[in-house]
């Protein structure tokens, strides 16, 4: 019998389950590991080129064979590349690194895995680094935090925390270089959206133009949790725009301002949700936001800045001898244990059939997850990590090839039992 397949189109969705101490499991013995960091680089005058480096270690691990770090940035633009170094340590307890940092926009994600004995206790796991953008100078701050880890004893069951002291920050220094004491740290500092479609504009409801602003207070180098801070939002535009936080909205109009507080949680967040809609007259919406904290009698402050456009819509004229191209994404969730999707597009129809197979690391073919002619578009394909024969896989690294014609693009993933 051939291993379970199914065949998606067009498109695919990815579903995840987010809450403190939990991923595909209730609270385990792992829920209360701590994550902590310890930068290398210098704290001030960093630039382009230059390298964010941080030693990331974890404590009271019980029965670990999984660990993946997911890691933000704020600005959006400011890391070109991540680079993974695992430690001594951890190359004694046999961890792996199946793959290098993979980059998703202002995110990255690392993971570890080992198929020995399981780790237990406390461990210096990887050094980090990342690389700034040609664009930053010394007087960009730069934040880099851990979002969130997932580990455990395999892909199935393990706990996901949100660590509280896990951010390096560079370039919060004065203009003699020296760090400052208390800072404000506001996400994102400027953001352009598209404005929501009436009447989505006035409810938090996951409209196109929502826009999440969270700030989070330092003081001496670590996070404060429970901190009053205090917005105050400027409409600097032509159309009105709505906040939410906590369980109230209020509605700031064109040249009126709005000043609410809020109260930071356990992980030091505090956050505004902000939206707009397009007013009567033709224009943008531009929310001003200053946010102040204050404490032990100093106070710090931080800005950010929302606008607002219609969406546009620009026809551009088609090849009408398109190159035949293929596309193949990475497999996801990567690693994997009882099922995993493997995207891929097809830019147009050829004579050549379409085909993706799976290979061990002997070169063998394990699986034929697709055979035959395709029409042009995107595919979304899942594996339940069975062989030909129907039998169950056993861990380890996997190569996945999909071929049309003399194009060919080979990816590779893990599977962990």
């Amino acid at each position: 019998m051939r291993g379970k397949f199914r065949l998606f189109r067009p498109s695919l969705v990815l579903v995840s389950l987010w809450s403190p101490g939990l991923c595909l499991a209730l609270e385990g013995s792992d829920a209360g590991v701590e994550i902590s960091i310890d930068v290398h680089s210098p704290p001030c005058g960093i630039g382009g080129g230059e390298v964010v480096e941080f030693l990331v270690s974890a404590r009271n691990m019980s029965n670990v064979r999984q660990i993946k770090l997911e890691l933000h940035w704020e600005p959006s633009s400011a890391v070109d590349s991540v680079t993974a170094q695992l430690t001594e340590a951890s190359r004694q307890q046999g961890l792996i690194a199946p793959f290098a940092p993979e980059l998703y926009g202002q995110r990255a994600e690392f993971g570890l895995a080992t198929f020995g004995a399981a780790v237990n206790g406390d461990y210096d796991l990887a050094l980090l680094g990342f690389e700034l953008a040609p664009h930053v100078d010394a007087a960009t701050p730069i934040a880099i935090w851990i979002e969130a880890v997932s580990l455990g004893p395999s892909f199935a069951v393990r706990d996901t925390i949100r660590p509280v002291q896990a951010t390096a920050l560079s370039n919060f220094c004065d203009a003699s270089q020296r760090v400052h004491r208390r800072i404000l740290f506001v996400s994102p500092l400027e953001e352009r959206l598209f404005f929501s479609i009436p009447p989505a504009g006035g409810a938090a409801d996951g409209s196109q133009g929502e826009a999440s602003v969270r700030a989070r207070f330092f003081d001496n180098g670590r996070v404060v949790p429970r901190q009053v801070i205090d917005w105050t939002l400027d409409n600097t535009g032509s159309a009105p725009f709505y906040a939410f936080v906590e369980e109230e909205s209020f509605r700031v109009d064109p040249g009126s301002s709005r000043m609410i507080s809020s109260l930071s949680d356990e992980r030091g967040e505090a956050e505004v949700l902000v939206d707009a809609e397009p007013g009567p007259e033709p224009g943008s919406a531009v929310a001003a936001l200053t946010l102040c904290g204050e404490r032990e009698g100093g106070t710090s402050c931080a800005t950010s800045r929302l606008t607002w456009d219609l969406r546009t819509t620009m026809v551009t004229a088609l090849d009408s001898h398109p190159r035949q191209r293929l596309q193949l994404g990475q497999n996801y969730p990567n690693p994997f244990n009882a099922m995993t999707s493997i995207p891929f597009s097809v830019s147009r129809t050829a004579a050549a059939p379409v085909r993706l197979d799976v290979f061990n690391l002997a070169g063998q073919v394990v699986q034929t997850l697709a055979r035959g002619h395709l029409s042009p578009g995107p595919y979304a394909l899942t594996w339940d990590g069975r062989s030909l024969h129907g039998e169950d896989l056993a861990s380890g690294l996997y190569i996945y090839r999909l071929r049309q014609g003399s194009e060919d693009h080979v990816r590779s993933m893990l599977l962990l039992r």
